[in-house]
């Protein structure tokens, strides 16, 4: 029973409530040895044409591949969870900035050049990816997550296939970003 509450059915990796509890003792420990910690999410880009030209049999194995290659990638010490759908997050401990982008990339580069069986007729399949690190005084993921996922979807914006690393502004600078570019889109 406990197998099934941590890992997803679908593709073996954490479940997304087992992740975070997985990444919080590691955030836990990262401050007690004040070691870096690298953050990443990454979506699958243009899935929904997976699963509408092949089904969506085939897009849970394509999931299944992703999932292995992630596993070949990362070290054994890494977290990776599934958030959802097509979209991952990866915890890296020991990992700065640079090391989690690198990491990242060799992902993205990997799975652009990925053979998929033939019954795929000759899918390709790109990721987008937003990388960041735990800022010192960060007492939660919460921000690291923010940046990544604004990283992530400012590699969407720019066109896919991409790993964008997060700026590594506070919380609150980019709420305050968000609230004035609502009051340019609706002025009063």
């Amino acid at each position: 029973m406990r197998h099934l509450a941590q890992t997803d059915d679908l593709t073996g990796l954490n479940t997304r409530r087992w992740f975070f509890e997985l990444a919080y003792q590691e955030l836990r420990h990262t401050r007690r040895m004040g070691t870096p910690l690298g953050l990443w999410m990454l979506d699958l880009d243009h899935f929904k044409a997976v699963n509408d030209r092949f089904g969506h049999a085939a897009g849970d194995e394509v999931l299944k591949i992703v999932a292995d290659l992630c596993r070949q990638e990362l070290r054994v010490s890494d977290i990776i969870g599934r958030l959802g759908g097509e979209e991952f997050v990866i915890v890296l401990p020991d990992s700065n900035l640079e090391a989690t982008c690198v990491t990242a990339e060799r992902l993205r580069t990997r799975l652009a050049q990925f053979k998929f069986p033939a019954e795929f007729d000759g899918l390709s399949l790109t990721m987008t990816a937003g990388v960041t690190q735990l800022s010192p005084g960060e007492a939660t993921l919460e921000p690291a997550l923010l940046r990544a996922d604004r990283a992530l979807y400012t590699g969407k914006s720019r066109g896919r296939n991409i790993v964008v690393m997060a700026e590594h502004r506070s919380i609150e600078d980019i709420l305050l970003a968000d609230l004035n570019a609502q009051d340019e889109k609706f002025p009063l």
